[in-house]
């Protein structure tokens, strides 16, 4: 019995029904509150927050187009940067890109898309895939649809004259890219249909194969002269080649002879559809025959100075291949034992990518720049490929010397590697096991080094009669140096051509670039020698397609941060492979740079690429890209990976990030590192990252300005010092740069205090307390004195009932529907007297004065009185 204080006895069983019972009633009612009255009753964690595509509203805290020059002067170069021809001023870009049919607006769509990007601080548009062949049945490209060849449509051409004359109107140049996805049929004169040359990827677009064809070369010239010539109606009838308008000409959008970055050099010249491959067997064999003069000679140099080949130092590994599917839409199964001995691979399933099925085993410790043999016995249940690599640990994963393709059959066959190992410590050998299902045998595996057999080297073929086969990649050093030299000089000689004929023959006045750095490993420092800026493209946890190729249906990301992933982790992640990429005395652009959607971390995207360029000192950065706008389209949700303006976890920092690196608000590191290089390092180190291996590994770039300098004797790294006053911090889960005049801050947030200026900013603790800031003044004044502050706060952005899968990796082709919404982050700013907070609109119009971080914005006026 329970007694309630002389009350009547009450048995204790009722008396607990009762309170549970009264529990839940009053928990019915927080939740009908909740219902009935969401705010503030019951705090919403999503809000609705779209920024509109056409808001052009003046003289909102949101709106910086005051750094856009409308007078747009002539783009020159001065002392590496680019710089205004009038006035000197240097210039620096807060760019996006436009694809597809945006390219090709409505005329009112196009002033006000405009206006909305200078608003948001753009300052250039790079105009790409407006050649695209696949998008000519929707009037999304320049070609006129009703034609069989290929033929620009005048009304696509007037958009497009319109657009540039809008965004020049506003202050913003154009970048125009001459070659993306044209593609030339045998109607228009080419020797195959496109369909018939895209044996991968990297050859989709005819392209590899238009970096030496005679005729595609002069295709692609009399489109350009036909792009670059034609008047423009509205820019007083000046043509693009001599409108200051258009700052800069990329001629040709990633691509290279000698492959993708990784890649092994030219390893697609060894699978290209005839007559494509017996013009580059003449090209190969006419430059052996100018180098060497006879079969004699050139056998003698091949094997002049092999290593003696030593013991076998594998055996050593007892441990099995590890075998794993990176990809979703890949399965294999295995059974395995060391290198030494022999493993069946069963790969049941596949994409068609080499390495989306993949075993992999530590190998013995190598030493840096020796020379190795691999060898090992193999077969197959059919023909097929087998990549066979040594690549360095992830977030890179950049080769370390060996990039290998054997082509096996149904007999046991004996196969040898040779190759020159990298710097990197944490090497592991790699057999690529997904161009096809089926089974593979792998046995007696050896490593060596030195040069096994090189002695016995012969050849069926000769330079005396008839043609060269080409090299497989990893023959004798000899050789393969040759053949990076010859594949290297196919994209010197092409950029160098096509740079003369614009410049030379169109007159061309904007600053030119050939192809992206890397393209073609380290050949690239070559190539771009003679252009005018340096160009890099970088995707964080790009989404990865189950059939290999391009499926909106069929994908996945994985959800990890570059800050937390990377960064803090000691790894500099995709950052670090730009910055190695930077030469010396030339401007720096990244002309595509994106996290894609639906990652749940990209609000770290613009903070952090906007403050790393600037601490390295970079001249251009384009997020990738701008998405769909105009009065047809959707605009108030995001439709895919790259849709930028339409997403607020990314497109909300556009106004800071545009003030923080346009007007240079956080300082260059102070210390720079150098690497010198010869001319010609691609003949011995191919990929980008083994000449920093070879000088003794890339300094941190987190503390150093990296950049590489040409005409050295020898691989050899040098650093100065100068003076800087921004500061990067990395904690265990934060990455933060503090400036005078700036702050950006990326990780997790959630539940802790941040001091920025006279400030301490403490955010609320919410679900993963993953958010992204910065903090910049209006006035020009330091964060300390500013009385007119603009902060911007994002965690997650992302559609209503977006269809995602279990492990929430894809949402597939259900991305949900609009209005995209924002995560409520609440929060407390203190130390500022007189301090007023002003949530903003989603076009940057002041609401009601707040005490406190309110969470259903991600823009935050604040004024000091």
């Amino acid at each position: 019995m329970f007694n309630l204080g002389g009350m009547i006895d009450v048995p204790l069983f009722y008396m607990i029904k009762e309170l549970v019972l009264m529990r839940y009633a009053l928990l019915l009612i927080v939740l009908m509150a909740g219902w009935l009255f969401p705010t503030p009753l019951l705090a919403q964690q999503w809000v609705p927050f779209v920024i509109p595509w056409d808001d052009a509203t003046a003289g909102v805290a949101t709106d910086v187009s005051h750094l856009n020059n409308k007078a747009l002067p002539q783009l020159i170069l001065k002392d590496g940067q680019f710089v205004e021809q009038d006035s000197g001023k240097r210039v620096r870009f807060w760019a996006t890109n436009f694809c597809f049919e945006q390219n090709f607006p409505e005329h009112d769509d196009a002033d006000k898309v405009a206006a909305h990007l200078a608003k948001s601080g753009i300052n250039l548009v790079r105009l790409h895939h407006f050649d695209s062949q696949m998008a000519m049945h929707n009037g999304a490209s320049i070609w006129d649809r009703t034609k069989q060849k290929k033929v620009i449509d005048p009304e696509r051409l007037d958009r497009l004259h319109y657009l540039i004359a809008a965004l020049a109107n506003n202050g913003i140049y154009v970048d125009m890219n001459l070659k993306v996805s044209k593609e030339i049929n045998k109607i228009d004169g080419a020797a195959l249909d496109s369909n018939e040359t895209n044996t991968s990827f990297a050859t989709s677009f005819q392209k590899v194969i238009d970096r030496f064809d005679p005729f595609l070369i002069e295709h692609q010239k009399g489109y350009a002269r036909q792009l670059l010539m034609t008047p423009n109606p509205y820019r007083n009838q000046r043509t693009p080649a001599n409108d200051p308008a258009v700052a800069m000409v990329e001629i040709n959008n990633e691509n290279a002879a000698g492959g993708w970055p990784g890649e092994g050099p030219g390893s697609h010249l060894h699978t290209l559809p005839q007559p494509y491959a017996t013009q580059i067997k003449t090209l190969w064999t006419t430059y052996l025959r100018k180098k060497y003069g006879t079969q004699k000679q050139m056998i003698a140099q091949w094997i002049k100075d092999l290593p003696t080949p030593g013991e076998d130092i594998l055996y050593k590994v007892k441990n099995a291949w590890w075998v794993h599917s990176p990809a979703n839409g890949s399965e294999m199964t295995a059974e395995v034992q060391a290198p030494s001995q022999s493993s069946v691979f069963h790969i049941h399933k596949t994409t068609g990518t080499d390495w989306h099925a993949q075993a992999t085993v530590t190998p013995p410790v190598l030493q840096t720049g020796e020379t190795y043999t691999l060898s090992f016995d193999a077969f197959a249940s059919a023909p097929r490929p087998m990549g066979v690599t040594l690549n360095r640990g992830g977030p890179t994963y950049a080769n370390q010397g060996l990039a290998g393709t054997v082509q096996l059959t149904t007999k046991q066959t004996h196969y040898r590697l040779t190759f020159s190992a990298g710097a990197a410590p944490d090497k592991f050998l790699v057999l690529q096991l997904g161009a096809a299902a089926g089974d593979v045998t792998v046995s007696n595996m050896t490593l060596q080094t030195g040069i096994v057999g090189g002695k016995d080297f012969t050849m069926t073929d000769s330079i005396d009669r008839g043609l060269v086969s080409l090299p497989a990649n990893n023959s004798l050093p000899n050789i393969q140096r040759d053949w990076q030299l010859f594949v290297g000089g196919i994209d010197i000689a092409f950029a160098q051509q096509m740079r003369d004929y614009l410049r030379k023959d169109l007159g061309v006045k904007a600053l030119i670039t050939d192809t992206q750095m890397g393209w073609g490993g380290s050949s690239s420092w070559a190539r771009e020698k003679d252009s005018d800026f340096a160009d890099v493209h970088a995707y964080w946890q790009h989404p990865s397609f189950g059939s290999g190729k391009w499926d909106p249906n069929n994908w996945t990301i994985d959800q990890k941060s570059l800050v937390l992933d990377a960064l803090c982790k000691g790894n500099f992640g995709i950052l670090g492979d730009l910055a190695m990429q930077r030469m010396a005395n030339k401007p720096f652009t990244v002309s595509e740079y994106d996290h894609p959607s639906p990652n749940i971390y990209l609000s770290e995207e613009y903070g952090l690429i906007a403050s790393f360029a600037s601490l390295q000192d970079w001249d251009a950065v384009f997020t990738f890209g701008h998405g769909p706008y105009g009065k047809h389209a959707r605009t108030d949700q995001i439709l895919s990976f790259f849709d930028n303006s339409a997403n607020p976890a990314k497109w909300a920092f556009a106004p800071s990030a545009a003030l923080i690196f346009r007007d240079q608000l956080i300082e260059p590191l102070a210390d720079v590192a150098t690497l010198h290089v010869p001319a010609d390092v691609f003949g011995t180190h191919w990929n980008s990252s083994a000449p920093w291996d070879a000088a003794g590994t890339m300094p941190n770039p987190l503390k150093y300005r990296i950049q590489t300098a040409m005409g050295s004797d020898q691989i050899r790294m040098t650093q100065t010092k100068t003076a800087s006053s921004s500061t990067l911090n990395l904690s265990e889960t934060c990455y933060t740069v503090t400036a005078p005049k700036a702050f950006v801050t990326a990780g997790t947030l959630g539940g802790k205090s941040l001091a920025a200026g006279a400030m301490t900013i403490k955010l609320d603790a919410f679900d993963n307390n993953f958010a992204a800031m910065t903090l910049v003044p209006l006035d020009n004044k330091t964060l300390e004195q500013s009385r007119r502050m603009l902060l911007t706060v994002v965690g997650k952005a992302e559609n209503q009932n977006m269809g995602w899968n279990k492990q929430r990796t894809s949402v597939g082709n259900n991305w949900g529907h609009g209005p995209v919404r924002i995560q409520r982050i609440t929060g407390t700013l203190t130390g500022r007297e007189n301090l007023t907070i002003y949530p903003l609109s989603p076009s940057g119009k002041r609401r009601d004065a707040s005490a406190q971080l309110t969470g259903d914005t991600v823009w935050y006026e604040l004024v000091v009185n």
